[in-house]
């Protein structure tokens, strides 16, 4: 008999044009299901629905993946799914925020991505922006997390930012298995492309940069491009990408309408590498609530130079000034940063361009994470 995974999340896959959604849960969630299937497990990826008139299901990739009713809530919907399948295998909950009780429950993991919740006062409604009230919430989200956490029985994080800010606020059970597993590149340029790309740096001042992210403000998108505006009077040669969709898509398309040097484009999350590796540098410039970011992870195997504020788990990636640039999360922080970068010594920013392409090739590989995700696997109790 095959071993059995289940995998529960809330959002996936698009049955109309049969392909995973873009977004890095989901890319994380598709190279889950086809380890685990390769590994030999029969492997299921149940996405939970608010009311549907037609539950779909298909198979994928050697995978099956099918549509379930969510209920009230993700944690009910959960636990009827466990006893349906008799809580044979392993069980694996996509993320935290789906709030799934797993205590007691020794064969399920849950996946944490990054603190979702660490947001300034203008991310909350208006009622809790300003004084007390901004602590109050502040501190009433702080302890629900904490809360979802006490309920976990395994855990993968992707960033040690979490496992520290768990431990500053309560334990850590001793009958909990949990692992920090950094996020990945699912693949990269070869060395000798990556030593053409270093020989073919003449010119900082005419680099090509590139912002990959949802266009939203919380991920930067408007910081940046309040720093391209200011960098091309300075730099008149750059030329700028902007890759992505977003709720700030269409005043972006605006404000570059006029601007012959910077591009909008939108990219899949199988094309990643090739799409990367046009480009010279890219910017992670995440306002807040990040983990250790599957974009920054591509870029630095494309063999671009890293660029990124220090929020969240992006600090586990780069060591500022070794293997990339790390900055406050605001305009001027982000600006200063690239302006040094354009007047860099050239052997100095290869040489650090060099120590972001090897921390790819030794610690941000794909084949790592799968052996450590399996590691953790095989020593939680089934």
């Amino acid at each position: 008999m095959k071993n059995v995974a289940t995998i529960f999340t809330y959002r996936f896959f698009d049955f109309e044009k049969n392909v995973v959604r873009i977004g890095g849960v989901e890319t994380y969630t598709l190279d889950l299901a086809l380890l685990l299937t390769r590994e030999g497990y029969e492997t299921t990826v149940y996405i939970a629905l608010d009311d549907a008139d037609e539950y779909k299901e298909c198979m994928y990739k050697g995978f099956s993946i099918k549509e379930i009713k969510k209920g009230k809530t993700f944690n009910e919907c959960f636990q009827n799914l466990y006893n349906n399948k008799k809580g044979n295998g392993i069980f694996i909950v996509m993320t935290d925020e789906m709030k799934v009780n797993s205590r007691g429950k020794s064969n399920v993991i849950s996946v944490q991505h990054g603190i979702s919740w660490d947001k300034p006062s203008w991310a909350y409604s208006k009622k809790f922006q300003k004084g007390l009230l901004f602590t109050f919430r502040k501190w009433q989200t702080c302890h629900r997390f904490v809360s979802i956490f006490k309920k976990v029985s395994n855990m993968v994080c992707v960033d040690y930012n979490y496992y520290n800010w768990i431990r500053t606020l309560d334990e850590i059970p001793d009958d909990m298995h949990l692992a920090v597993i950094p996020n990945y590149a699912s693949s990269g340029i070869t060395q000798d492309e990556f030593n053409k790309k270093l020989e073919s740096i003449t010119d900082l001042k005419k680099s090509k940069i590139v912002l990959a992210r949802r266009l939203t403000r919380y991920r930067g998108a408007q910081l940046f491009a309040d720093v391209v505006i200011r960098l091309l009077k300075k730099y008149p040669e750059l030329d700028i990408t902007i890759a992505g969709d977003g709720d700030l898509e269409e005043k972006l398309k605006s404000d570059f309408k006029d601007y012959k040097n910077v591009h909008m484009t939108k990219y899949s999350a199988d094309q990643s590498i090739d799409f990367h590796k046009q480009f010279d540098i890219a910017v992670v410039p995440t306002i807040y609530s990040e983990g250790t970011s599957l974009s920054l992870c591509e870029a630095m195997a494309s063999g671009c130079m890293p660029i990124a504020t220090h929020v969240g788990g992006l600090t586990n990636l780069l060591i500022d000034s070794f293997n990339g640039r790390l900055c406050y999360p605001n305009e001027d922080a982000v600006y200063n940063v690239l302006d040094e970068l354009l007047t860099m010594d050239l052997m100095e920013y290869k040489r650090m361009l060099a120590n972001a392409y090897n921390t790819y090739i030794s610690s941000l590989n794909k084949t790592r994470w799968e052996i450590r995700w399996m590691q953790f696997i095989n020593c939680i109790k089934l």
